[in-house]
């Protein structure tokens, strides 16, 4: 949780000085925000290309377009070289030496996988899962373009081979990668299609946002064309 509030608190960075950025100095302010906001998605995918940065650490920009909604980008902070250069070493260095002062850590994660996996599923968590705003399809166009970086076949899918380079960019368990993995190859022929990897795409970053996965794929994140998988 807190190299994923690291990675968060740097892609934010990032992310207001970039919008901050590309507002007029004149006239035309609103209107360029509005258009900024709509464009959210690309926007993202521009920051992670020329950042380095892996899309799954971006939050959900619907979430975003809401919050942005009342904001005035003119207001964000420059980007500081110094506090991004402190940031980077504190997720490269720092965390990683901080985590193996913790060697259970891997231990607790593969067993509450474990636990999510057997048995019946509670009432009270069903009712967590329907107000779960991640409970939904993805948004295949923020991932179309990682998508076609991984060199799509002839029949339009990508080999897991492949798409493991980007999954493990979340710095996930390998346990809760291969949950993801099944949950996202829908007719499980172990390749995956644009939606398959933008749902994968989209279930890593609900796992980094704190959710715990679901153990079935529920109705309201399967594709609404069945051509999609």
């Amino acid at each position: 949780d807190l190299i994923k509030r690291a990675r968060l608190a740097k892609v934010h960075a990032y992310l207001m000085d970039y919008l901050r950025s590309k507002m007029p100095y004149m006239v035309g302010g609103a209107k360029k925000q509005k258009e900024m906001i709509a464009n959210l998605t690309k926007i993202y995918q521009e920051i992670a290309k020329s950042n380095g940065i892996a899309l799954g650490d971006f939050p959900d920009p619907r979430m975003m377009q809401e919050k942005f909604a009342g904001c005035n980008f003119k207001d964000f902070a420059k980007l500081s070289a110094k506090k991004m250069e402190a940031l980077e070493r504190m997720l490269s260095v720092e965390l990683p030496k901080l985590l193996l002062l913790i060697p259970n850590e891997s231990e607790r994660t593969k067993a509450a996988g474990i636990s999510q996996i057997g048995g019946t599923a509670s009432p009270f968590g069903l009712m967590k899962d329907q107000r779960n705003e991640w409970y939904r399809c993805p948004d295949v166009d923020m991932y179309r373009s990682d998508f076609a970086d991984l060199r799509p076949n002839r029949d339009g899918k990508v080999a897991g081979q492949a798409a493991k380079v980007r999954f493990v960019e979340s710095k996930l368990p390998s346990g809760v990668l291969h949950k993801i993995w099944m949950l996202a190859d829908l007719d499980g022929d172990g390749y995956l299609t644009l939606y398959e990897f933008a749902l994968a795409m989209h279930l890593i970053n609900m796992r980094l946002d704190g959710h715990d996965l679901p153990n079935e794929l529920p109705p309201s994140m399967l594709p609404p064309d069945q051509d999609q998988i």
